[in-house]
């Protein structure tokens, strides 16, 4: 009786916790195994919080076609690798998507030509993949950038939201 004890206890924050503001509590008796005179006492919550972030970063870092000049109405091939050069491997799935532009900035407002799902990516992790993509008839014909855009439903929480678009080296001539 009256005595205390103090412990260090290792604890894991759980792959896929919510970012978020977090606080961190003791239970004393936690399975309830002791008779108490006072049951109503064991509980104790740190009088500071724990900040919470995903660490996911989704980019692009390789995007091509092996055709240079393409005509409209037909099916190209566009090969992508999407990286995760965060620590933390993504919550859920998400799209990655082509487009075709006609300055060399891509971004969702672009004509997007094809998209294909990624349904986890593990922090420090990459996945290459084909994407087969439709240039579109009625297109007018000239020179247009092609790009790809990670996560381009803006589905995952990312630590930067900035970096997801990668152009293609050579742009695409239209007829």
């Amino acid at each position: 009786g009256g005595g205390s004890y103090t412990q260090t206890t290792p604890a894991n924050i759980p792959a896929g916790l919510a970012a978020g503001t977090y606080y961190l509590g003791a239970i004393a008796d936690s399975a309830n195994q002791q008779t108490e005179s006072n049951e109503n006492n064991n509980t104790r919550v740190a009088t500071s919080s724990l900040q919470v972030i995903q660490d996911v970063d989704l980019l692009i870092s390789s995007v091509s076609t092996p055709d240079s000049q393409v005509y409209t109405g037909t099916r190209i091939s566009v090969l992508n690798t999407t990286q995760n050069t965060g620590g933390s491997s993504t919550d859920s799935a998400f799209l990655v998507g082509i487009y075709l532009s006609t300055d060399a900035t891509i971004t969702t407002s672009d004509i997007r030509i094809g998209w294909h799902r990624i349904y986890n990516l593990s922090g420090g992790g990459s996945y290459t993949q084909t994407t087969p993509a439709n240039i579109p008839a009625g297109l007018a014909a000239g020179t247009y950038y092609l790009g790809a855009i990670a996560d381009s439903a803006n589905q995952q929480t990312e630590s930067n939201e900035n970096n997801n678009g990668l152009t293609a080296a050579i742009p695409l001539n239209v007829d």
